[in-house]
């Protein structure tokens, strides 16, 4: 007959029971931690970005100021119309250019002023400052007198030619794109020209050339960028309008000009978005053909143009901390899955091979064989089955020999009555009779046993006297070794199945009731242990870390199994204690179940101090016991939650980003949260100087 044998269904029960909470706290907590490390690290590469768009702005609104203060200066218009006649006049005696210095009216007059715009571009930080005449856009003035200086701007092409023609044609302030210059060997350049008028008459114009380090010096400051990170400007052409901080050789602004767009400029998903006006955080791969973590969002210059502000950091470099934690957590389930399959082997091997064994001898004595003998000796439920089996060998074989006994007899013998009155011939005729009766009972019965049909019983009523007894004897020996047999098999099979039954209540003779006694013995030690591992579960789920499994009075195998767990769980804890950032749990009432050693050290408060205490009484945030309150908000909406706010823990004054991760029990209800918090005091605090200095 075909059946699934004890000792694998043994294995896999344990093993099922073991691994698959494990497994799945495993991948749940995996899962999480992921999301919430690239959560938090989209976080800090945006502010990182924004904070750049907020000094751009701050750098372009500065030279547009200048640039306007510039022109209104009260004596600039005057200054304009006397250099457009000075040089009007070298022009008319030949000289153009730097021969305007032969010029004995130009060159004191440029004496004259050169200081002041030296001061003024030197203390303004721009790179040269120019006068245009009114029509023709002749540069009048200029401090490093390159190959523009003198030449008439409404017959050029280049970069400030065209900037003055804007100008000119709208009579309003236009700053340039950042192109190659000409006159400056085709160094990229920028400029910014304003009209000047005077009582609302154009006289002319200004230009300022501006210094591509003040952008650059925005770029590449450092703060929260990593190893991988940087933040650059792309313009409409897909070139760079600032250095690379990771391969200034190839995509400095210099390089990326006088190259190709393949091979020195950015045409990424990001600068595509960035440039028809998106702003986005998403995984792409960037131009060095690698996986990244991107921020961009379009910088509008002017109506005329765009640039994209891009913020990548490596997904690899995201990525270490949680490769990390995975490796631990392969070593660790790896480890517990070894330990746990031997356990469960060597237990299933006590268990199987005394059962396998007794199985042989039942079905040899079903069979009529009563010569196997069983050496298991054991102080447990097994060893009293192997006893009880024992003693029931033993019972059968004596009744086989009294059967041999009486079936060598008197039976085979012909037995006859010597006449009417031989009252001794009708008594063994008499006799014969009732034991041949008797006989055949017991084959009957007996051809039952062989035959597994352990239901069948003899009928006394059909005997008298100790023959009936006999009978009856035979009746209730099978019944007292049946029933406990049979009570015991159905609940073995129920606990080999996982289902585990209630204790025997019945009563047995003899040492049956210790067969009966060890059952309920084994029940209750897998019930305890099923509800420790319950237990440390839904603690586990409700955010209660510190919790472990009780040994209680278990031994041996099942034991080590809950201190198995109970490492695991230990070992989880442990982790969550050494990562940087303070996290900790609450419940629905936001008490605190557990924080690990950076909340602790927050607060400066033991575990035992803060179990069991508000939340909001420890970390003290402008959110607490508000609708804006990111915990509250998970726990309503069952999803991921976040928020940044200030925080006054232990007396200390903060902003902070925190991640609120809902937690849940298995029936999928909300229980709790799991909170990750992120000092931004440093970002923040540069933010606002940032913006007031702007």
């Amino acid at each position: 007959m075909n059946f699934f044998k004890i000792k694998p269904k043994l294995i896999t029960s344990f093993l099922g029971t073991a691994l698959v909470p494990l497994f799945f706290v495993a991948y749940l907590s995996y899962d999480r931690i992921d999301h919430a490390l690239k959560t938090d690290a989209f976080k800090q590469l945006e502010t990182a970005q924004q904070q750049k768009v907020v000094q751009l702005h701050a750098l372009f609104e500065k030279v547009k100021s200048d640039a306007v203060v510039f022109s209104r200066l009260p004596f600039i218009a005057d200054l304009i119309r006397e250099f457009d006649n000075v040089c009007e006049n070298a022009t008319e005696q030949g000289l153009s250019g730097t021969r305007f210095f032969q010029d004995a009216a130009y060159t004191k007059l440029h004496d004259n002023w050169v200081n002041f715009f030296s001061d003024f571009i030197s203390t303004r930080d721009y790179y040269d400052v120019y006068l245009f005449a009114p029509n023709t856009g002749r540069v009048l003035f200029s401090i490093s007198q390159e190959d523009d200086f003198g030449s008439d701007l409404q017959d050029e092409n280049h970069i400030l030619a065209t900037t003055w023609q804007k100008m000119q044609e709208r009579r309003e302030l236009v700053i340039s794109d950042l192109q190659p210059y000409a006159p400056s060997a085709d160094m990229p350049a920028m400029f910014i020209v304003a009209p000047v008028f005077d009582q609302g008459h154009f006289v002319g114009s200004i230009g300022l050339q501006i210094l591509n380090s003040d952008i650059n010096l925005i770029m590449q400051e450092r703060s929260g960028m990593g190893t991988t990170g940087e933040v650059y400007l792309v313009g409409q052409d897909n070139l760079m309008r600032s250095d690379s901080y990771l391969n200034p050789a190839d995509y400095a602004v210099e390089a990326s000009f006088q190259g190709t767009v393949e091979e020195n400029g950015v045409d990424t998903k990001a600068t595509q978005a960035a440039l028809v006006g998106e702003s986005r955080s998403e995984i792409i791969t960037d131009y060095k053909g690698q996986a990244v973590l991107s921020v961009y969002s379009p910088f509008n210059l002017n109506s005329d143009v765009v640039w994209a502000v891009i913020g990548e950091i490596s997904l690899a470099e995201v990525n270490i901390p949680i490769l990390e934690m995975r490796q631990m957590a392969v070593l660790v389930v790896g480890v517990f899955v070894i330990l746990i399959a031997i356990a469960a082997f060597f237990v299933s091997q006590k268990i199987a091979h005394p059962i396998q064994r007794i199985t042989e001898v039942a079905q040899g004595i079903a069979k009529g064989d009563l010569e196997h003998e069983i050496k298991i000796r054991r102080k447990d439920e097994i060893g009293a089955l192997a006893d009880a089996f024992r003693f029931t060998i033993k019972t059968l074989s004596d009744k086989a020999d009294v059967a041999n006994q009486i079936a060598l007899g008197n039976l085979d013998m012909q037995v006859e009555a010597a006449s009417e009155k031989d009252k001794l011939g009708k008594a063994m005729v008499k006799m014969k009779s009732s034991i041949q009766s008797m006989a055949a009972d017991v084959d009957k019965l007996t051809t039952a046993a062989a035959h597994g049909e352990l239901g069948i019983r003899a009928d006394e009523t059909a005997h008298s006297g100790d023959f009936a007894a006999i009978v009856k004897g035979m009746n209730s020996t099978i019944d007292a070794i049946v029933q406990p047999l049979n009570y015991a098999a159905s609940y073995v099979e129920k606990i080999a199945r996982g289902d585990i039954p209630e204790p025997i209540t019945k009563n047995f003779a003899g040492e049956f009731n210790v067969l009966k006694a060890n059952l309920n013995e084994s029940i209750a030690t897998i019930n305890y242990l099923m509800e420790n591992v319950k237990n440390l579960v839904d603690d586990s789920m409700h955010g209660r870390l510190n919790a472990q499994a009780d040994c209680g009075t278990l031994h041996g195998a099942w034991f080590d199994l809950i201190g198995g767990i109970n490492a695991l769980a230990t070992s989880f804890r442990e982790y969550i204690n050494r990562m940087p950032n303070p996290i900790f749990t609450i419940d629905k009432d936001r008490k605190i179940q557990f924080a690990n050693e950076a909340a602790r050290s927050l607060l400066d408060k033991t575990n035992n101090e803060i179990t069991g205490q508000h939340c909001f009484d420890h970390f003290k945030t402008s959110d607490c016991n508000t609708e804006r309150c990111a915990s509250v908000c998970a726990m309503k909406s069952g999803e991921l939650e976040k928020g940044n706010t200030d925080a006054h823990p232990n007396g200390l004054d903060m902003f902070i980003d925190y991640h609120a991760v809902p937690l849940k029990d298995l029936d999928g209800e909300v229980v709790g949260v799991f909170e990750v918090i992120t000092d931004r005091t440093a970002i923040t605090l540069a933010s606002r100087i940032a913006e007031k200095q702007a």
